[in-house]
């Protein structure tokens, strides 16, 4: 029994489950081209949140018509807008994102989604190395992004990328490999 491997699977069926229930992906189609990414697409799942991106030749317009949309019912608890066109920040895509909070049977599930230009780039050869990983490689990423959670440590501290490029990138295999290097 492998009990990362098994929460993640968990956590993915939920969120297959969730997307389907709100028609999540139909809905934002309506504002552009959408795509998940992050642990949700690489199915390395071990927290209650799901990264999806929108592609739309209108950005902001996209990205504030989604926002209206949502804010208009009441089916999340949160919606958050965030503006990184006119704040852009480091290590962030230039767009737009919406952050919607989901409380689902005592869990709150958190989804972002980028508005992003059509050319973005989202780390595609990362995404390359992530779709031949071997099964010890997506143990030591599950476990490290569990222990990560566990030590209070958050996504903006150590990022899900950075835990994935050094595993594949450099063999890390434990949390406090990453926490000496910082």
């Amino acid at each position: 029994m492998n009990a990362p491997l098994d929460r993640s699977r968990r956590i993915r069926r939920s969120a297959v489950k969730l997307l389907d229930q709100t028609s999540l992906l139909t809905r934002l189609s309506a504002y552009g081209t959408v795509e998940a990414t992050g642990s949700y697409e690489y199915d390395l799942m071990i927290e209650p949140d799901i990264d999806l991106i929108v592609r739309s030749e209108s950005v902001r317009a996209s990205a504030v018509g989604a926002c209206r949309e949502f804010l208009a019912k009441t089916e999340f608890s949160r919606v958050e807008f965030g503006d990184f066109i006119s704040f852009p920040r480091p290590n962030r895509p230039v767009g737009c994102i919406l952050v919607l909070r989901l409380p689902v049977r005592g869990v709150l599930w958190e989804i972002e989604i980028w508005f992003v230009e059509p050319s973005y780039d989202a780390n595609s050869s990362l995404k390359e190395e992530l779709a031949g990983i071997s099964e010890q490689q997506r143990e030591s990423i599950l476990r490290i992004k569990q222990e990560r959670a566990a030590n209070g440590i958050n996504k903006h501290q150590l990022s899900s990328t950075d835990i994935y490029e050094g595993v594949i990138r450099k063999n890390l295999s434990s949390l406090s490999q990453f926490t000496k290097k910082a």
